[in-house]
């Protein structure tokens, strides 16, 4: 039994895409409301589009992007399923503190939509 404990402890843990949990949290300072990236896009590329974001990673940028460009709407898509769960729970927490109340929250996977050819006006990758 001490052995196992030994092992486990000596496994590490292994990120194979390269995000794991907090990924941004090292690189953007803790203290800010919004993330310093928000800074250098514009409104119009974004308000009243179908927005999407490959490699949303824990969707905080994502969230972000949207209430802060008014986008009709936006579908955050990642490899990792972990920080898709993560994303789910941003969104759920972000729906509850959002105080507008005047846009519909949705979280589905990818799989579960029905995307025409043309659908996505913008796509972010950051």
């Amino acid at each position: 039994m001490e052995t196992q404990k030994q092992n486990s402890k000596k496994r590490k843990q292994v990120f194979p895409y390269g995000n794991y949990r907090s990924y941004y949290g090292y690189r953007i300072d803790q203290g800010t409301d919004e993330d310093p990236r928000l800074k250098v896009l514009r409104k119009e590329w974004f308000e009243g589009k179908e927005c999407l974001d490959i490699g949303c990673n824990n969707g905080i940028i994502t969230i972000q992007i949207a209430q802060k460009f008014c986008c009709r709407s936006i579908l955050g898509i990642d490899i990792d399923s972990d920080r898709v769960q993560d994303a789910y729970w941003n969104l759920r927490k972000s729906a509850r503190l959002s105080s507008s109340g005047n846009k519909p929250v949705k979280a589905s996977k990818l799989q579960d939509k029905d995307h025409p050819d043309d659908s996505g006006n913008r796509v972010t990758a950051l």
